[in-house]
């Protein structure tokens, strides 16, 4: 019961990955294509505002494979779900269309999205919806024209209005979350989370396996939980913040700069922890929901949007300019750069073949099947006697279940829920009958299969 508020549910990305299951694509395979298919709309969308703000394909096509494919995010991919971020362009595609014409439709649209990427992963949602707050006060901070008392009072009626919305359409999913929070409270704490928070060093730690800068690797980062830190996002990134704080001082789109320069800093200030101080325990312990997030360092999934921003204005602003080289250089050299920079080889990742990982469904169906009370149950449990780690037990379980068109014990909830985790290091019998006693299950109706 209320199981789905236990980690990020994936709904958002039901639609598409149940028309693949639809027109009769095997269940791996049609997961396989999903990841494609994000990976496509990531780029994709991020390429649709890039154009529009800098009416340069190039410019664009090159901020879009910074969003879409930097090597900020390999370190974070071992969680698919985090893949899911093609509404974070859209978002701010319609949000910045609002802050240029002020139609109400246009907030609405980023409304709808901001809502469609907390169902694609709760954590990009709240990001999200934090990287908005900082934009919408950068942006009229350095965008400044006069306003009267009607368009003050129009924006805050707008505001609200769009808020309603949002409110109105997290809240089926959210009231489970809000139950869970009530009855059993937040499974992370600061402590904890603290470990996760970027540290400066964080953005000088390479992806160990990174093509070119594996060398950065070695940047000593002060955590327990180093493997959350490998967020250097490339030479081209730092390169594009000095640029752009000269093309400010030079006053070549100073507003645009200053604003995304500012909310980059502001951002930094906010998420980095220096001597054990950071601004951001504020915000964990007086925002609703943030108390919930366990790894801080997941926050650049949406910072690398304005980076790419950055990168994107860059190139457009220097294929402006009257360069000594041709254009045709420039646009030769870019894509030799981008893949010296953000080059990370597959080899160190951790794969299974669809071939095993079907063997290793079928092995369980098979112990299954052959229990005498195999028709009578209501849900089994996989507890294999085995050194395997447990996130590979809970997922061979999952897929079975899939397959089988039934329930399971077992989730890949971690320990979301502090009944569960003897369940997760243990996967024992007793574990799994204290877990169904303790959410009021007959463990009699559980297959336990070993």
């Amino acid at each position: 019961k209320e199981v789905i508020s236990y980690s990020d549910n994936l709904l958002g990305s039901l639609p598409f990955y149940a028309i693949l299951r639809a027109v009769g694509i095997p269940f791996l395979t049609a997961y396989q294509l999903l990841m494609l298919l994000f990976h496509i709309l990531n780029f994709a969308s991020a390429y649709l505002f890039f154009n529009k703000v800098t009416q340069n394909k190039y410019a664009a096509s090159v901020g879009a494979f910074i969003f879409a494919f930097s090597i900020v995010l390999c370190g974070i991919f071992n969680h698919p779900q985090f893949i899911f971020r093609f509404c974070i362009p859209l978002f701010f595609y319609f949000l910045h269309n609002y802050f240029s014409d002020k139609k109400f439709k246009h907030l609405l649209y980023a409304a709808f999205f901001l809502i469609f990427q907390f169902y694609l992963g709760v954590y990009i949602g709240y990001f999200l919806l934090f990287f908005a707050a900082l934009y919408f006060i950068s942006y009229h901070s350095f965008y400044t024209r006069r306003v009267t008392v009607a368009e003050i009072k129009k924006g805050f009626l707008h505001i609200g209005g769009a808020a309603l919305v949002f409110a109105a359409g997290v809240w089926p999913m959210f009231y489970f979350y809000f139950k869970r929070a009530q009855a059993h409270g937040y499974f992370s704490n600061y402590k904890n989370m603290s470990e996760t928070i970027p540290r400066l060093s964080s953005y000088l730690r390479s992806f160990p396996e990174a093509f070119s800068w594996s060398f950065l690797n070695s940047t000593d980062v002060d955590t327990h939980y180093i493997y959350f830190h490998f967020l250097f996002p490339g030479a081209l990134v730092f390169l594009s913040i000095v640029y752009s704080v000269y093309l400010a001082i030079k006053g070549i789109n100073r507003s645009f700069y200053l604003s995304i320069l500012s909310l980059l800093f502001v951002f930094v200030v906010l998420t980095t922890l220096v001597n054990d101080i950071s601004l951001f325990e504020y915000l964990y312990e007086s925002l609703p929901g943030f108390k919930a997030i366990r790894i801080l360092s997941r926050i650049v999934l949406v910072a690398v949007f304005f980076a790419a921003w950055l990168i994107s204005q860059n190139l457009t602003d220097l294929l402006k300019k009257q360069l000594k080289i041709s254009h045709v250089f420039v646009l030769a050299l870019l894509p030799v750069i981008l893949f010296f920079d953000n080059y990370v080889p597959a080899g160190p990742f951790y794969k299974t073949t669809k071939q095993e990982s079907l063997d290793r469904i079928h092995s369980i169906e098979t112990k299954l099947q052959q229990n005498k009370n195999y028709n009578n149950y209501e849900a089994f449990a996989y507890i294999p006697d085995s050194l395997e780690e447990s996130y590979v037990v809970q997922i061979d379980a999952m897929l079975t279940a899939v397959d089988l068109k039934t329930k399971t014990i077992n989730g890949y909830s971690s320990a979301c829920n502090d009944n569960y985790w003897t369940v997760w290091i243990k996967h024992d019998s007793t574990s799994v009958v204290n877990w169904c006693k303790a959410m009021q299950l007959d463990p009699s109706k559980v297959i336990m299969v070993k």
